[in-house]
């Protein structure tokens, strides 16, 4: 019994230590990691800066000399080269920059494609958006292979779907993961295809603005409020979002029906601020 409470006290502890970065926080200063379990530092090195811990356990810093890299949750380098900046781990890779070159690493510190971009985001669903030197902007996948591209911008992917912007029209549309277009276009459909603005998608609904004002629209691109549009709208939230009114500028809350919920009281100076913007 001692023995198997002793191996179950060294596993606790085991587990603890392996994931404390999971308990962690960047300090208020900005140059180390903070327990939050303890309310002390991770460890006793400083930094000019660190950016939180990703998954596997690695976070990305800046150190006195100006060198970028990623440390563990001892405050220790995770491997030996150098950048002049660094990222966090998103699907266990991690964008870094030297001078005007970016690209993706491994946790070992490895390059893990060939290609260089002048821009990088980070991977979600196994797709990341990237910007060449033309300022045209494409999806990768983790082996560096483009799989959609080129747009004059293209956006993270979220909820198996990604915004991009036409090179050709300037129009925003929504494509899956393999750079196919979402809503595709059919005799049979009234649902739009394009649109002036687009937002990634959230669940299950997205932004979208045409020259009417901005409304919102499910996966098929179908427009859920029949035709209400708005100043401005914020994503659903449990059923509920923050709308203004096209006709007075008003705020609301509306419900997935956009019935009207609450109307939010206006300040003097945003009323002041769209006179001078009609102005």
């Amino acid at each position: 019994m001692l023995i198997n409470r002793f191996q179950q006290i060294t596993l606790s502890k085991t587990c603890i230590r392996r994931y404390k970065w999971t308990y962690s926080k960047v300090s208020s200063c900005g140059t180390h990691h903070i327990c939050l379990n303890k309310h002390q530092p991770l460890y006793q090195n400083r930094f000019q800066s660190v950016l939180p811990f990703h998954s596997p356990g690695l976070a990305p810093v800046i150190d006195q000399t100006g060198s970028a890299y990623h440390i563990n949750d001892r405050g220790e380098s995770a491997y030996s080269q150098r950048f002049s900046r660094t990222f966090g781990f998103y699907e266990n890779l991690a964008v870094v920059q030297n001078t005007d070159k970016w690209y993706h690493i491994t946790p070992k510190g490895s390059t893990a494609y060939d290609a260089v971009w002048h821009w990088c985001g980070n991977f979600q669903s196994n797709r990341c958006p990237v910007r060449d030197s033309n300022l045209q902007y494409y999806h990768i996948d983790p082996k560096g292979n483009i799989t959609s591209g080129p747009h004059s911008y293209a956006g993270d992917f979220r909820e198996g779907s990604a915004v991009v912007r036409s090179l050709t029209d300037g129009l925003f549309r929504a494509i899956d993961e393999n750079g196919d277009l979402l809503h595709s276009l059919s005799s049979l459909s009234s649902h739009k295809t394009n649109f002036l603005d687009l937002d990634v998608y959230h669940k299950g609904l997205a932004r979208a603005r045409d020259e009417n004002g901005w409304f919102f629209i499910d996966r098929s691109g179908k427009d859920i409020g029949q035709g209400r549009r708005y100043r401005q709208v914020e994503n659903f939230y449990n059923g509920q979002a923050l709308v203004q009114m096209l006709h007075d500028g008003s705020r609301c809350i509306i419900d997935e029906n956009h019935e009207i919920l609450n109307r939010l009281q206006n300040c003097d100076d945003e009323n002041c601020a769209d006179i001078e913007q009609a102005k």
